[in-house]
């Protein structure tokens, strides 16, 4: 049902928090039930369970979990998520915070794994906060937050917002 998304190159990221390939594309296999379409939209595994649900999900289950059940099916002028969290199950502190083009990778801890799967797995020191824009670099190679400090700043705030109600969904 899913498949990697090839637009972004294979970066070898080990660490959870990296966009690299893990840009999942779902593919419909019930194309006589189902016709097959395509979205840009994003959307998460987690919304599968609102989205086949539809509004029938108690208000105390899947927190996170959004219908987004058009953009999934491809439909036109449907609409995804308008952010992402991803985090490290909260081992570390470690959240990554996707709005548009824009990635806010937040590491209480201030390291993260290195980037290199081959490599024996180690901490990496990192600043505490670092913002990547994902049109030109969905490698997330370059921290640019000294370059956009109000962007950075607004991101920080949503997602510790996000964090502090424990939910996305209402």
């Amino acid at each position: 049902m899913f498949a990697q998304d090839r637009r972004v190159p294979d970066l070898d990221h080990s660490d959870p928090l990296w966009v690299g390939d893990k840009k999942p594309t779902i593919h419909h296999t019930l194309e006589t039930q189902i016709s097959p379409g395509v979205s840009d939209e994003v959307v998460c595994t987690i919304d599968l369970a609102a989205s086949l649900a539809g509004t029938n999900l108690p208000t105390d289950a899947c927190l996170d979990s959004l219908n987004f059940v058009d953009a999934m099916l491809g439909k036109p002028n449907a609409k995804g998520r308008d952010h992402l969290i991803q985090q490290d199950n909260g081992q570390a502190g470690k959240f990554g915070f996707w709005v548009g083009n824009w990635k806010l990778q937040s590491h209480d801890s201030n390291t993260t794994r290195n980037r290199k799967v081959e490599a024996t797995l180690q901490d990496t020191s990192v600043a505490k906060f670092q913002l990547f824009d994902l049109a030109n670099d969905p490698g997330e190679t370059k921290d640019c937050l000294a370059d956009y400090p109000a962007i950075a700043k607004r991101m920080q705030s949503q997602l510790q917002s996000l964090i502090a109600l424990g939910r996305t969904r209402d």
